[in-house]
């Protein structure tokens, strides 16, 4: 496999794909809505859209893999038909190895709390397709920790807020290390078809405050928020739709818990070992991030 496509290059999960794939040698290409400012160093961008099936066809042409990752619009119509354009573009090409990130844990249920499983919707069509994709499942990413509504309660109140319990521990991923499993899942053809579960080592909310504490010299502490809290807070940046899509994940991990949490062995056969939270932390640059959201 010589060159790939990326899916929504410009997202910060989607340029952390391409740099890892550019650093492993391959030739990129990156689909975008628009150009961005600060282009990434040897990335081929095309302008395209998901709603858009001849740009698809288009971008796919010359193509040997492509990198698959659809926006949290927690909308069945809207990514039923993105799904329908992929397919459709996928089939007029040459592709051999589509590797999918869903974003998140993917559920059986049909409906959570009250909103249509639009990730395991996805999935379901994407397997119908009978398209040649490795799945990969990521857990939390803690890039949220670094995010604009909470770098700046750190250094301004001392607290870190998250809807998860201070002290349960789960699997979280950085997005340089989903790039790196995304990389090594086009070296691995034999797991085409295959669903795996990736992530991090385990750390708790309390653990995670530590550290940071430490990195950024000051105090921090540790709050757990409701889902609820976290939605109502969320909602007026994202809407309500999509702040209930996404609340709705912490509502699941209140309620089962171990499913957050699993055994290395799954992502293991990707021959990824993921960076310990605090060389994440180390690399994170807290204090310019906080002048930024703060103005």
């Amino acid at each position: 496999m010589k060159k790939i496509l990326v899916i929504n290059a410009n997202g910060f999960q989607g340029k952390a794909i391409a740099q890892e794939s550019l650093k492993a040698g391959y030739e990129v290409r990156g689909l975008v809505r628009n150009l961005p400012e600060e282009k990434l160093e040897g990335l081929e961008y095309v302008i395209g859209d998901l709603n858009d099936e001849e740009s698809l066809s288009s971008a796919f042409q010359g193509i040997d893999g492509v990198v698959l990752q659809f926006p949290m619009a927690f909308d069945e119509n809207v990514l039923s038909k993105y799904v329908d354009n992929i397919v459709k573009a996928a089939n007029k090409s040459e592709v051999s190895h589509i590797v999918y990130n869903s974003g998140s844990i993917v559920l059986n249920e049909q409906e959570i709390y009250g909103l249509r499983n639009t990730a395991q919707m996805i999935e379901s069509l994407l397997r119908e397709a009978n398209l040649p994709i490795t799945f990969l499942h990521p857990r939390v990413y803690l890039d949220n920790l670094a995010a604009p509504w909470s770098v700046p309660m750190m250094f301004a109140q001392g607290i870190l807020v998250y809807p998860i319990p201070g002290n349960l521990p789960i699997s979280w991923i950085s997005h340089i290390d989903l790039g790196r499993f995304v990389v090594a899942a086009f070296g691995k053809p034999e797991l085409i078809g295959e669903s795996i579960e990736i992530g991090g080592p385990s750390i708790t909310g309390n653990e995670i405050a530590e550290v940071i504490s430490e990195v950024i010299g000051q105090p921090v502490n540790y709050i757990a928020a409701s889902p609820d809290d976290f939605e109502a807070n969320i909602s007026p940046m994202f809407g309500e739709r999509l702040a209930k899509g996404i609340s709705n994940i912490y509502r699941h991990l209140e309620a089962n818990p171990s499913t957050y949490d699993f055994d290395a062995k799954e992502y293991e056969k990707l021959g990824v070992k993921p960076m310990e939270f605090k060389q994440w932390a180390q690399n994170v640059p807290w204090k310019m991030l906080n002048e930024i959201f703060s103005k």
